[in-house]
């Protein structure tokens, strides 16, 4: 089991937290989550209102030491030190659809796949543009134990985004930030395909993993 640590963003201003007391109560194996010290005092929850829910109150050096970190922004420079390899890091995304459609969002949800391949793969860059698909694909689903995810192989599950790479730019932004990035050619969910020739056929196909083998 993986355990999970909840950082407080650094950025001026951000308010916004992953998850509140009230949404703890269905949650499962809670003793594998940790919160660093203060995190929902902007929002007036206490750390005795999230330990009393049966989480762990830590502090921020504790936190990094978790197997996979949640925040809305990536970690300060200074603190990017602190990631060994095979830690994931991973921020909030909102559906464009369904209950949670009006719920406004951080230009980052829509925009994050665009800025991660431009600013950090290809020529003179980090990673060559195979080994940045492969870190937001299988790598996170070997991490998180997905059994037919994250790789293109007979049996898997046909989630695949084929897209131009040169028109692969993210459009999001604050007034506007559910605003799907330019250059998506073609996107099969489950085999479905939701994106056709750079339209939205209106189709939903993702559902929720309740086990690994789904």
């Amino acid at each position: 089991m993986k355990t999970i640590g909840f950082l407080i963003s650094k950025k001026e201003n951000e308010k916004r937290r992953a998850l509140i007391p009230n949404g703890l109560v269905n949650v499962r194996n809670i003793s594998y989550l940790y919160f660093e010290k203060g995190y929902g005092e902007i929002l007036g929850y206490s750390d005795e209102d999230y330990h009393k829910m049966g989480v762990n109150i830590v502090n921020r050096e504790r936190i990094f030491k978790q197997d996979i970190i949640c925040n809305i922004h990536a970690p300060e420079p200074i603190e990017q030190t602190l990631f060994y390899k095979g830690k994931i890091f991973y921020g909030m995304s909102l559906s464009s659809k369904g209950k949670l459609k009006d719920v406004r969002c951080s230009p980052g949800c829509y925009g994050w796949a665009p800025r991660f391949i431009k600013k950090y793969t290809g020529k003179g860059k980090n990673l060559t543009l195979e080994k940045g698909i492969a870190k937001i694909t299988g790598f996170p689903s070997k991490q998180l134990g997905l059994k037919r995810r994250g790789f293109i192989k007979s049996g898997y599950k046909a989630d695949i985004d084929i897209f131009s790479f040169d028109d692969f730019n993210d459009k999001s932004n604050f007034h506007k930030p559910g605003i799907y990035p330019d250059g998506l050619k073609y996107i099969l969910i489950n085999g479905e395909v939701v994106i056709n020739n750079y339209k939205d056929v209106g189709k939903l196909a993702g559902e929720v993993l309740k086990n690994k083998y789904e």
